[in-house]
């Protein structure tokens, strides 16, 4: 009894003990929990677990039961770990801190100085740019003056002859002297010019006499001056005593009437008060010789004192040039006292030019040219359009200096008498002699210095941004840290409540054994969800992966490959497939660029998956243009032949439909592309074949009997396996299928019986095409020309070179538009239109316009999209106008026709677009691109004249060579002087057609200036005639400059032999593009040569030829491969900038002339035997008519 009652109060006593320890650890756990619900900290939790360890009851009675609470507490007791995670943190932050400091400040100091350096760098340029415009301005000052000087050489030479040396030679009155003068003065921006004869004492007589008998001058220059320059005309009261009294000297005087000379040495002469005061000091004729001024422009007002007869050598100043043989140019502090007049300023310069009695090597100077011209004329028109502005200096060795500040195009004086530039940009100074080939005692340098603006625009404040975004970033990153550790905190203290909770009451209701095979058992449930997701098999798995899995089943691929997971896979009996290929795809795409072929898939095969989805057909796959689909599964029907017959009729029909749609798009023989169409039904074994890029497949011999069918079957016809046909027997379709009437032989299966696919609709009509078997279509021996489908075609062709050629305007007007270019004025414009009509009576021909380089424009930084811009329709109805007239002056040629000049058009088009620059980094604006391909690609206009070109290159071509029209002697051949009469015919006739009162918009939006239209007529002169490659002169003309322009030992400039490059390249690019086919696919080669074949053959028929070209077409095209084809092949991959087409060419080149060696004896025969065939059926059909 003693025992059994020590046993039940051990008993009670172990059931209270455990009773209170699972009510003081639950109170424990809800007050632990709530603490740590309001708090983020993890300090907070240690205290929390320490007082639930040390008020939880312990006894040693209680066996495992205390052991597991032991353990249990020991797990999440861990202050001492949550304090040194803490310290770690703020460790971490701390260095994350510091290096968004560092880093911050490290990016701050590169910006900066990538900033500098692209300061630097572009100092640097336009620096370069500057001086080199500079100088060329001073020579073009130069070249101006000195050309007027040789015409008054040639006007005192005549005058001489017919006065018979009444007068000495410089004693001389230009006809229209204000127009010569004018002229030139006003080109130069001179203040004023004016010719001052050197007339010798014994002359003064002479003098006196000449001045009085041709002041007449004065009266004519101003008519022409008031005319040029809108000046009211001034009354003109001759004072001719005023003008005797002037002829020798003009000195200035002191108070006491003395004589005082001008001294140049510095900076002092005469004032404006000192001019008014001027007296007048007669000189003797033994004084010596003197250069009085003459004839002036703008004219003088001789009502007050005007400069008329004032001597030259009268004063010091002008010592250092006294009878100067060459051009100088002089600076003069205090150019007012030259002529004497108020209206100088002292920021101007002068420039003497000398004139010659005449020609002869020896000749005499007779007289001088003296100009004033501001000095900022220099310096203007150097930079572009938005250029910052940067400092000149000037710096006389004589003691002058003065400062220009250069703002883009414009240029003005800031200080004329000294130095003012930043001195803070010493460093970055760049000087370099200026005007150094004046012979002038001065000695000029020009020191160019950038400003503060030039800095700005290349340095910012964007360093300082960047750092402060950097430090915001990691202050962001180290905020969104605290409070997602605080968050994971909180969301762990929350996890670890629940788990203490879940542990107290396995721990309560399960032993340890008992506790780890339930977590194993959990474990095993997960695993086998996700094995049973990936072992679905048969149609059910099909459905699964088809319609939701796919995505899963790629994310889990290593789970469901393990052993034993059974693939998704199963056994369809009753199916119908259908290969669909596009006929003539392969050639097609050789001449098309890459996203034209991409164009062209993604529109068929777009629509035929709209028609899938309607017809409930499953799409498979698409390899390369193969379109393959089935019916009947994964949801098996019993009409699968029915639906995937009509389903086929569908895709046929739209094929064409998008075909046709898309010519305007992807150009010429595009609609001539076909469908192939072969149906097969039987089982078909379908899966997902698991795998990186998984993939639903067919498998079984129904597959490849589809395949057989396909291949063996007809452009633009279903072909149908006789499974398939029974099928649609048994359904009571059997109206819809034809037999075929030859058997088939397919690889592996021996000879076929197959059929075609012939449904119609209500109306009885067909949606298939005819019924006519092969054997009718070989015996075709005349084609019937539906005329309305012909000339809907052409239409289609004209519409897609419109297209062409009106996204090249539009790129043209958007230039225009990003460089806010200026128009010239219309009638300027419109006369060199009326100029540029063909002047055969003149004998001047198109290739006596031949240019050997044609200067394309400088790299434009602006960035234009062609996109952004509408052209108006008044333009779009001209251009249409314009190419649908040039395609009816086209003659019905086999060879040299409408459609043979869209092919041009469309190879034109490719190799422009593909002038790519291999590794050059595009980030600079398109500048290395630009020097790349010599600047092709920076001129639409180029583009637009190479389209047009190729547009119009055969024009009312005869369908004869340049040599039977020249032996024919046909009128076109005498107008031309025998010399490529074919394309100067053909250009003649299409310029004056463009240049009718018709195309007057059209015109405006291909060229607004005279530079553009000038430099558009070169391109189309030089496009056209480079089409002619017979010409023996021309060949050789362009074989010399290819040579040099791509000789590495040619010495050019850059400028020009990039510009001969440019010429050159385009050149050739045309006679690729006319000769396109020969390096294009096969099949297109093989096409056009029968073509031109056939205007050979019949023009022999026709007795417009000496020899059949049937005994030498075999061995010319091998000559045309080896002498011409592949020599320019080359050329186009020498020159480097057509990319991957240059290779492309070349290949094709290569493969049709071994091709054509191996097959072209064969095929020479073919044609000859179907030209004979269609003459023969076109002599019975004109008979019978």
């Amino acid at each position: 009894m003693i025992s059994q009652d020590h046993a039940k109060t051990g008993a009670d006593a172990t059931g209270s003990l455990s009773k209170g320890k699972e009510t003081d650890t639950s109170s424990n756990i809800q007050d632990e929990e709530a603490s740590d619900l309001s708090n983020c900290s993890p300090h907070n939790s240690s205290s929390a677990d320490e007082s639930s360890s040390a008020n939880s009851p312990h006894s040693s009675s209680n066996g495992s039961s205390s052991g597991r609470l032991s353990h249990f507490n020991n797990i999440f007791s861990h202050s001492r770990e949550d304090r040194h995670i803490t310290g770690a943190k703020y460790i971490f932050l701390a260095l994350l801190l510091t290096g968004a400091i560092g880093l911050g400040v490290a990016i701050f100091y590169s910006t900066t100085a990538k900033e500098t350096s692209t300061f630097h760098v572009n100092f640097a340029n336009v620096a370069a740019q500057a001086h080199r415009a500079s100088n060329e301005n001073v020579l073009n000052v130069i070249d101006s003056l000195e050309t007027l000087s040789k015409t008054t050489t040639s006007f005192i030479m005549q005058e001489y002859a017919k006065n018979n040396g009444t007068y000495p030679l410089g004693f001389v009155t230009m006809l229209d002297a204000e127009h010569h003068l004018g002229r030139t003065r006003r080109d130069n921006q001179a203040q004023i010019l004016a010719y001052a004869p050197i007339v010798e004492g014994k002359d003064y007589d002479l003098w006196t006499q000449y001045v009085n008998e041709n002041l007449r001058w004065i009266n004519e220059a101003w008519k022409v001056y008031n005319y040029n320059e809108g000046v009211p005309q001034q009354e003109q009261g001759q004072t001719m005593s005023y003008v005797e009294k002037q002829i020798w000297a003009v000195t200035n005087l002191d108070e006491d009437g003395n004589i005082v000379d001008y001294d140049s040495s510095v900076c002092s002469g005469p004032t404006i008060e000192d001019i008014s005061k001027q007296e007048v000091y007669i000189g003797k004729p033994e004084d010596g010789p003197a250069s009085p001024i003459w004839t002036v422009s703008p004219p003088p007002n001789t009502n007050e004192p005007n400069g008329i007869n004032f001597n030259m050598m009268a004063s010091q100043v002008f010592d250092d040039f006294r009878f100067p043989s060459q051009t100088m140019l002089h600076d003069i502090c205090k150019p007012i006292a030259l002529f004497g007049l108020k209206q100088f300023s002292n920021d101007v310069f002068i420039v003497t030019v000398p004139v010659f009695g005449s020609f002869e090597k020896k000749a005499a100077v007779v007289g001088h040219y003296i100009t004033v011209i501001p000095w900022s004329v220099f310096f203007e028109k150097e930079l572009p359009i938005g250029t910052p502005p940067i400092d000149a200096v000037i710096h006389s060795s004589c003691g002058h200096s003065f400062t220009v500040t250069i703002d883009g195009p414009d240029a003005i004086m800031i200080s004329s008498d000294e130095d003012v530039h930043d001195l803070s940009y010493d460093n970055l100074a760049t000087k370099e002699p200026f005007a150094a080939f004046s012979s002038d005692s001065c000695e000029y340098q020009l020191g160019l210095y950038p400003t503060s603006e030039f800095e700005d625009y290349y340095t910012s404040n964007e360093p300082l941004y960047y750092m402060l975004v950097v430090l915001a970033v990691f202050v962001a990153t180290c905020v969104s840290f605290l409070i997602f550790d605080c968050l994971v905190s909180r969301q762990q203290k929350t996890l670890l409540v629940n788990a203490r909770k879940q542990n107290a009451l396995v721990s309560s209701l399960f032993p340890k054994s008992i506790q780890k095979k339930l977590m194993e058992d959990m474990e095993e449930e997960e695993k086998d969800k996700t094995k049973t997701k990936w072992n679905k098999s048969g149609t059910a798995g099909l459905r699964s992966y088809l319609n939701e899995d796919l995505l899963d089943f790629k994310n889990n691929k290593n789970d469901a490959e393990g052993p034993g997971v059974k693939p998704i896979a199963d056994l369809f009996p009753e199916t119908t497939i259908m290969f669909a290929d596009i006929a003539g795809f392969t050639a097609w795409s050789s001449t098309r660029e890459p996203s034209q072929v991409f164009t062209l898939l993604e529109g068929v095969y777009h629509d035929f998956d709209l028609i899938a989805k309607r017809r409930r057909v499953f799409k498979v796959e698409v390899v390369g243009d193969c379109y393959v689909a089935v019916a009947g599964l994964p949801d098996p029907r019993p009409d699968h032949a029915i639906i995937m017959a009509k389903f086929a009729n569908d895709c046929l029909r739209k094929m064409h439909e998008v075909t046709k749609k898309l010519e305007v798009e992807l150009g010429p023989d595009t609609t001539e592309l076909g469908l192939r169409v072969g149906l097969h039904s039987g089982p078909v074994v379908a899966g997902v074949l698991r795998g990186d890029k998984s993939r639903f497949q067919l498998f079984g011999d129904t597959m490849n009997t589809t395949s057989r069918i396909e291949s063996t079957g007809v452009t633009n016809r279903i072909h149908l396996s006789q499974t398939t046909a029974n099928l649609l027997i048994a359904a009571g379709k059997e109206k819809w299928i034809i037999p075929r009437e030859e058997k088939i032989t397919a690889k592996g299966k021996g000879e076929l019986t197959t059929f075609f696919l012939n449904i119609q609709d209500r109306h009885g009509d067909e949606k298939s095409f005819g019924s006519m078997s092969e054997a009718d279509k070989n015996l075709l021996a005349v084609d019937i020309v539906d005329m309305t489908a012909a000339e809907e075609k052409r239409n289609r062709i004209a519409e897609w070179t419109v297209e062409v050629m009106s996204s090249v305007l539009k790129t043209m007007a958007a230039k225009r538009k990003a460089l806010k270019s200026k128009v010239d004025p219309v009638d300027r414009i419109a006369l060199l239109e009326a100029e540029s009509l063909s002047q055969i009576s003149d004998k001047k021909t198109v290739i006596s316009e031949v240019a050997t380089c044609i200067v394309l424009p400088a790299h434009c930084s602006e960035q234009f999209d062609g996109d952004t811009v509408k052209l108006n329709d008044v333009i779009m109805d001209e251009l249409r106008n314009y190419v649908q007239t040039i395609a009816s002056l086209y003659n019905n040629n086999p060879f040299h026709n409408f459609d043979h000049a869209n092919h041009v058009v469309m190879s034109v088009n490719k190799l422009l677009s593909r002038i790519i620059a291999p590794d050059i980094d595009t980030d600079d604006n398109g500048k290395k691109l630009h020097d790349h391909t010599y600047g092709i690609t920076s001129d639409p206009l180029t583009w637009f004249a190479c389209v047009f070109s190729a547009l119009i290159h055969d024009v009312d071509h005869p369908g004869v060579p340049n040599a039977q029209l020249v032996k024919e002697g046909a009128p076109i051949a005498a107008l031309y002087d025998a010399k490529s009469v074919a394309e100067q015919n053909s250009f003649d006739i299409a310029w004056d057609l463009l240049m009718e009162p018709t195309y007057k918009n059209l015109r405006r939006a291909i060229y607004v200036t005279e530079v553009e239209f000038k430099r558009f007529r070169q391109l189309v002169v030089n496009g056209v005639m480079a089409t002619d490659i017979v010409d023996k002169d021309l060949k050789n003309l362009r074989n010399s400059r290819w040579d040099a322009a791509f000789d590495e030992k040619t010495e050019e400039s850059e400028s020009i032999g990039h510009t001969l490059k440019a010429t050159i390249i385009i050149e050739h690019l045309i006679q690729a593009s006319d000769v396109a086919h020969t390096m294009q696919h096969w099949h297109i080669y093989r096409r056009w040569n029968e073509r031109f074949f056939m205007e050979c053959y019949q023009a022999y028929l026709d007795g417009r030829a000496d020899v059949n070209p049937a005994k030498t077409w075999y061995k010319g095209e091998l000559g045309f491969f080896d002498f011409y084809i592949i020599p320019l092949a080359k050329k186009l991959k020498e020159c480097g900038v057509f990319g991957v087409s240059s290779d492309e060419y070349l290949s094709y080149a290569l493969q049709n002339r071994k091709e054509w060696e191996e097959r072209g004896e064969g095929l020479v025969k073919d044609m000859v035997r179907d030209a004979r065939r269609k003459d023969l059926a076109a002599q019975r059909h004109a008979l019978k008519n």
